[in-house]
């Protein structure tokens, strides 16, 4: 019911997305260290449509908009990079849902993390 997914209509939907690659540690850590950090994970659902990608995380949380976007906002920024890179695109658009909580929130990405996806 959330507009979200009524968004998503038309594109290729791929569940479970699953992803290996690097990143430098500045995009995970918050460092001035470039050096890469070797990820691997899946992400909950990716949406492929022309030069767009979106991803889409679930969550199960009792938490509000702003704390699930502080609290797995590295998270977020994985998943951005490694879509970037899976999809072929710079533009990507990321959302937390939370299920418990019935909400969707976009979670803000900088030119950082396309630029990441390069390395994934």
């Amino acid at each position: 019911r959330m507009p979200l997914f009524a968004s998503l209509g038309g594109a290729a939907l791929r569940r479970e997305q699953p992803f290996l690659g690097t990143l430098p540690a500045n995009l995970l850590y918050g460092t001035a260290a470039e050096d890469g950090v070797l990820v691997q994970g899946f992400i909950d659902l990716l949406a492929l449509r022309g030069e767009e990608c979106v991803v889409v995380d679930y969550k199960y949380s009792a938490r509000g908009e702003k704390q699930l976007l502080e609290a797995y906002a590295p998270q977020m920024r994985v998943y951005a990079a490694a879509a970037s890179r899976i999809a072929g695109v710079k533009r990507v658009r990321a959302f937390l849902v939370n299920i418990l909580r019935g909400f969707c929130v976009e979670f803000p990405l900088g030119e950082e993390s396309a630029q990441a996806g390069e390395n994934i």
